[in-house]
């Protein structure tokens, strides 16, 4: 570990656009039957804000978003940074390439970043992640209930070993590079790659890839050799130092579990709270956002 003190270094860097299009992630996908019910976007940010400013409060908080978005109005120490090429059938591919070109802007600075969304919550501070070595890091899990192929890409399944949803970046010629080879395979991998490990979801991946599952499928397939060989912490991609920290303490979404009635209830002990670093409500988690800020006084 480094012994490096970045809290006051640190800029947080959200992202949140309108989909226009008629189908959400989460109907597509058929997971969740209660995403109808949940809160509103700009409820989503300003609880996200709130616990960064609790927890992390030498932090600059910025959100990226388009230029058809208003979601931040009336949100105190909000930095925003409007795109007017986000493409809606690109989001997660364009998302990448905003963020390579802003850390292209901040090369070499003593600044650092986390990038994420804003359906989560900051339980702690995040800044001691930075204490590791990496120029990139994220979280990881390797679902142990999953059969892999030869390039670590899980058969017959939409779960990935990096769900991409938490970034934590120093801006340097090395995260460059490996932005810019991400970026690139990508491209490839939506043009040439079968897609035959998701059998029944191929066609889907397929139309989305480079709206949502390009980006975790291209990682897993950039560092399957790593990860055949037990590389599972410290990744050396070309020179680019890529640590993966743990899912379920960094990044930490806990299961939906139905009571009765088709009521639902988030899985969670009493210790998550003490212990996890973050929440990240993504899918039908959404509706449980609000009743999780009170619990820890943000509303």
């Amino acid at each position: 570990m480094q012994n490096n003190n970045y809290s006051k270094k640190i800029e947080i860097v959200l992202f949140y656009i309108n989909d226009t299009a008629d189908k959400k992630l989460e109907s597509i996908l058929g997971i969740f039957k209660v995403v109808s019910q949940q809160i509103s976007p700009k409820e989503m940010l300003e609880i996200c804000v709130k616990s960064i400013k609790k927890n992390m409060p030498d932090a600059s908080i910025t959100l990226f978003t388009d230029t058809k978005t208003y979601i931040h109005d009336d949100i105190d120490d909000l930095k925003i940074q409007r795109f007017e090429d986000i493409r809606h059938d690109h989001l997660m591919f364009d998302l990448q390439r905003i963020r390579r070109d802003y850390l292209l802007h901040n090369v070499n600075t003593s600044k650092s970043f986390i990038f994420t969304d804003i359906d989560v919550i900051f339980n702690k501070d995040l800044s001691s992640v930075f204490n590791f070595e990496f120029d990139i890091a994220s979280p990881a899990k390797f679902h142990q209930n999953l059969k892999y192929s030869d390039r670590f890409v899980p058969i017959n399944s939409l779960m990935s070993i990096i769900n991409g949803g938490l970034w934590f970046v120093r801006p340097n010629k090395q995260t460059i590079s490996f932005y810019n080879e991400w970026l690139d395979q990508m491209i490839y991998l939506s043009e040439y790659d079968l897609l035959d490990e998701y059998g029944p979801y191929k066609e889907m991946v397929k139309r989305d890839f480079l709206k949502w599952w390009g980006e975790p499928h291209s990682l897993m397939v950039m560092f399957g050799d790593f990860f055949k060989k037990n590389e599972k912490t410290l990744i050396n991609y070309k020179n680019t130092k890529f640590r993966l920290i743990e899912e379920d303490i960094y990044n930490f979404a806990p299961d939906i579990v139905e009571t009765t009635n088709q009521n639902f209830k988030l899985k969670m002990k009493e210790s998550d709270f003490s212990e996890k670093y973050l929440f990240h409500f993504r899918g039908g988690r959404k509706i449980f956002m609000r009743q999780i800020a009170n619990k820890l006084n943000l509303i």
